[in-house]
């Protein structure tokens, strides 16, 4: 899917099935509701798990880009971690029988904001090589990169020791 149609695209995409999923999870009635709910979010949540990290892996530069996977695992793992915090009952946030729908308000809120931002990030210079040829993918990894270059440390070159 990120090969035919760019890493960005398929994130907007999963945002359309986040608001359906939030939809079904925080309106739905019936049992099938929401179960159709869960498995939209559990299709999310595939397509981000692999999406995401590759295009953040496409988009850094070299020298911080296993910085940059691992602020996306972090994000991942605090994220869980704020959910079963929010969701146990012991601390009366949301984790209540009259609350509990309103969990979902979260993800919207995340998929709203991807809706605004992500247009405005750059596609994958490696899906522009594949769709439209190596100098659309250049270009785009000249922009990427030089906003980056100021804020990569200056170090004097190291020399070998022998």
């Amino acid at each position: 899917l990120t090969l035919e149609h760019g890493r960005r695209t398929v994130l907007l995409g999963s945002n359309g099935l986040v608001l359906a999923s939030s939809a079904l999870l925080l309106l739905g009635d019936t049992w099938y509701a929401l179960l159709l709910g869960r498995v939209c979010i559990g299709a999310v949540a595939g397509l981000a798990a692999s999406t995401v990290p590759m295009y953040f892996a496409e988009i850094s530069p070299a020298a911080c880009r296993g910085a940059v996977g691992t602020a996306h695992q972090l994000g991942v793992s605090l994220g869980i971690l704020l959910s079963q915090m929010v969701t146990t009952p012991s601390l009366n946030l949301l984790g209540s029988a009259d609350l509990w729908r309103c969990v979902f308000l979260v993800p919207l809120a995340c998929a709203l904001l991807e809706f605004i931002v992500l247009p405005l990030c750059p596609e994958s210079p490696a899906h522009l090589y594949r769709t439209e040829g190596s100098s659309a993918a250049l270009t785009v990894s000249h922009v990427i990169w030089s906003r980056t270059a100021d804020l990569s440390p200056t170090r004097p070159p190291r020399r070998p020791h022998y």
